[in-house]
């Protein structure tokens, strides 16, 4: 029985010197136990075990009261076994398949130096097994992806590439992590903390380096990864669930505490322009069929000759961006607030995103910039500073190729609380998702109407907010798009890239001529 049970105490890491590795579950799993029928539940599921001896029991319950030396963990289950080996074996197959609950932490003198946590279900970091340990002359490096920050006044180590999360108690562990932002090796990072020892850094390099926190300085970094920025992968790991912890989706954790921003914004002061509300019948006989629009779809980068028109630019706003109704609250749909309705879709009815237009011609309506009141279908003049319309034409000019300022660049904003007070982890991401559908309800409205549109990929979130007059934190631009008149002898039926180098012909490229000559005879 003896010969069992020592490779694995000698494969555990078990103490070394005052500093020990150690495991537990995840503060958030539930181990419940009916007469030979174990159910462990946890964030992403439940694990029902049936035939499960005492001993197994133990050990299991033993992960849920925080960290615990592997091979104490394995004292429970072969003490009172009939069978150590097969018993032994079970419980092995078991910490496998539960890898991505254990959580590994470095202790010394009874206190809690460094943990990772696993958040996601496809975590793994080799059961009771534990980090590899690192040689001395290894050279490590923090991550570019990595970041520090406080979670509940501990110190935080993440990353979007890691599928764990190191809460570093002690305060010298943050000067460890610092020490790592250029690559050393595991022998200098030790000197540089000599407070704690290298008995304790170095399995907490060991710990860090396993999950992913810190690298091995002399791999190269893949194409792949160089490819991306340091908030993109982070904004892409955090806004989809898989590869964190978090809150996320529907959560309203603000409810009773904040109230809801209002479904419709205040209106600024300034000069009020009341719009022309279009005709729906000659707006029905008139537009093109909806083939048509997606065909002749494209970005237009240059006005036309003339000016755009305020009836025009009235008809595409009221298409476009109008409040058609306010509804709710209705507390029994997951919607305790009122929602809005629009021409396009929104998560929830959110409706948080507003228009601002800095106009640089328009026939019957004077430069300047101007919000629009979706509720009321008018304009409200905010700014009409020279320097300001030329800063952000300029801005809108650079972003569209160093093309000529469009007759009017329209800025998208969103009032962030309206979605922020009800999700949790995707509100930023899912005012972008409308900020798109926007956009494409922009280009077919335009489109139909025989307008030149382009939306632009950059716009100054600073100057907007200043130029507009508003509270960065509570509103700000997340989106930008031209409108202009058409250029005269525009010829709808070939795109515009067809004149560029490499440009080849693939499905259905005669649609778009077919959908031009329909067009034309309608």
């Amino acid at each position: 029985m003896s010969s069992s049970i020592l490779p694995h105490r000698q494969s555990s890491p078990a103490a070394v010197g005052d500093a020990r590795h150690l495991v537990s579950f995840r503060e958030d799993v539930v181990v419940d136990r009916t007469g030979d029928e174990l159910v462990i539940a946890h964030r992403w599921g439940n694990h029902v075990l049936t035939g499960v001896s005492d001993g197994i029991a133990s050990a299991v319950d033993r992960l849920t009261f925080g960290p615990v030396l592997a091979a104490n963990v394995m004292d429970l289950v072969i003490t009172s076994a009939t069978d150590p080996i097969a018993e032994a074996t079970r419980m092995h197959g078991l910490v496998e398949l539960l890898q991505f609950l254990l959580v590994h932490s470095v202790e010394r003198d009874a206190v809690t130096l460094a943990e990772v946590v696993p958040i996601s279900s496809s975590a793994r970091l080799k059961g009771f097994t534990g980090p590899v340990r690192a040689a001395g002359h290894e050279r490590l490096a923090l991550s570019r992806f990595a970041y520090l920050h406080q979670v509940d006044g501990v110190l935080t180590l993440e990353n979007p590439l890691s599928l764990y999360r190191a809460r570093l108690h002690d305060p010298q562990l943050a000067a460890l992590v610092t020490a790592a932002a250029r690559p050393r090796t595991v022998a200098e990072l030790v000197k540089l903390v000599p407070a704690l020892g290298e008995r304790a850094t170095k399995p907490v390099l060991d710990l860090l380096l396993a999950a992913r926190l810190l690298d091995r300085a002399d791999a190269p970094e893949t194409d792949r990864l160089r490819q991306w920025g340091f908030h993109d992968l982070l904004f892409h790991a955090r806004s989809r669930s898989g590869r964190h912890d978090e809150e996320f989706g529907a959560t309203f954790r603000f409810t009773g505490e904040i109230e809801h921003e209002s479904p419709i914004r205040e209106l600024p002061a300034g000069e009020i322009v009341e719009l022309p509300v279009p005709d729906f019948d000659e707006v029905r006989d008139r537009d093109p069929r909806l083939t048509e629009v997606l065909e002749l779809r494209q970005s237009l980068r240059t006005p036309g000759e003339r000016p755009l028109k305020l009836v025009q630019l009235a008809e595409l706003l009221y298409r476009v961006q109008r409040i058609r109704s306010i509804y709710g609250p209705v507390p029994e749909q997951q919607m305790p607030y009122q929602g809005v309705d629009r021409p396009y879709p929104a998560g929830g009815g959110a409706g948080e995103l507003d228009l601002w237009l800095t106009i640089r011609r328009c026939a019957g309506l004077k430069p300047g910039m101007y919000f629009y009141d979706p509720a009321g279908h008018r304009l409200v003049l905010v700014n009409d500073s020279t320097s300001d319309i030329d800063a952000m034409l300029g801005v809108a000019s650079i972003s569209a190729g160093n093309a000529l300022a469009p007759d009017v660049l329209v800025t998208i904003t969103s009032r962030f609380q309206r979605l922020g007070w009800k999700y949790s982890g995707i509100p930023y991401a899912t005012t972008l998702k409308h900020v798109g559908v926007l956009y494409q309800t922009l280009y077919l409205v335009s489109t139909a109407m025989g307008l030149a549109p382009c939306g632009l990929g950059v716009g100054d979130a600073e100057l907007s907010a200043r130029c507009f007059g508003l509270d960065w934190e509570r509103e700000s631009s997340v989106g930008d798009f031209m409108i202009s008149s058409a250029p005269s002898g525009l010829d709808r039926a070939r795109h515009t890239t067809e004149d560029l180098p490499g440009w080849q012909a693939h499905n259905g490229v005669d649609w778009r001529a077919r959908a031009a000559a329909e067009s034309d005879q309608d």
